[in-house]
């Protein structure tokens, strides 16, 4: 048995998303995917996880942001 075609193509995207959504890198997580997926195949063990996203840091809104922009649209007011 190998991987199918669907199964590399849904892990690339996954890596491809997990890093950022990188431009031209298109053949390089197709390649990382097609050996995860063979590496699964061997050892079953080796689950076929989706990589979870990193965590992104939520913004803090600062006083100074807010204030500044209540000026702008008071000048244009």
């Amino acid at each position: 048995m190998e991987p199918t075609h669907d199964q590399i193509a849904e892990l690339a995207y996954q890596i491809y998303l997990y890093e950022g959504c990188p431009e031209g890198r298109s053949q390089e997580h197709w390649l990382m995917a097609e050996a995860r997926c063979w590496e699964a195949l061997r050892d079953p063990s080796l689950a076929l996880a989706e990589p979870t996203p990193p965590t992104t840091r939520k913004r803090r809104s600062t006083s100074r942001g807010i204030a500044s922009s209540r000026r702008r649209t008071a000048a244009v007011a």
